[in-house]
């Protein structure tokens, strides 16, 4: 039975992916300039963008597509509230991965340690080298 739902899984029509960064968040001792895009699943389909500003989940991805425009790197930082269904969280990840370079995910430890610190950050630094490995494996296939 399972080999029938993995071959039916397997022959359907495929297409073409891109791929995203998706990363576990780190508070180091010092970083960058400080202004990051922190999103917070609520539940009910609502995002807080920044710790201030409630959107419904269709209106997330363009106000993160504006905050990033001027930035040098386009980092997200994804979290969710005690008690979000994992799908919500899931869809807010999936509905801003096109915007961003790198998904990051905002543990509660790491959150509590970025307050502590004022300090945010992923923890592949600036991802250069897997950004050139992502895309090399992409112009290779």
């Amino acid at each position: 039975m399972a080999l029938v739902v993995l071959a039916l899984a397997c022959s359907g029509e495929r297409t073409s992916s891109r791929g995203f960064l998706l990363d576990i968040a780190t508070a180091p001792e010092r970083c960058g300039d400080g202004y990051n895009v922190v999103l917070t699943a609520l539940g009910q389909h609502r995002v807080q963008v920044a710790y201030d500003l409630v959107l419904d989940m269709d209106s997330t991805a363009s106000r993160v597509r504006d905050r990033l425009r001027t930035r040098a790197y386009g980092f997200v930082y994804v979290r969710a509230e005690p008690g979000v269904p994992f799908g919500e969280f899931v869809e807010l990840v999936d509905r801003v991965w096109p915007e961003a370079e790198v998904v990051s995910i905002m543990t509660p430890a790491v959150e509590a340690l970025a307050r502590k610190r004022v300090c945010l950050s992923t923890s592949c630094g600036f991802c250069e080298q897997f950004r050139a490995r992502v895309l090399r494996l992409k112009y290779e296939n």
